[in-house]
């Protein structure tokens, strides 16, 4: 998967961040994946994430035009 990745999430999560320590002993996170759809309920299934990485570019024309 070039631009999504699947992990625990449910319904209702949509939008909100997957983060990861961007170094170990830091108190500094990175956001990664953007919940993009999950199961009704929690153990349904994996959720969705859509990878910040993939939309770096159009996101920074966005930002900074």
């Amino acid at each position: 998967m070039n631009r999504a990745t699947c992990v625990i999430g449910v319904r209702g999560d949509s939008g909100g961040p997957l983060q990861v320590l961007t170094e170990e002993n830091s108190d500094v996170y990175s956001v990664v994946g953007i919940t993009s759809f999950g199961p009704a309920t929690c153990g349904g299934g994996p959720a969705v994430y859509t990878k910040v990485a993939s939309f770096i570019p159009w996101i920074e024309k966005i930002v900074w035009p």
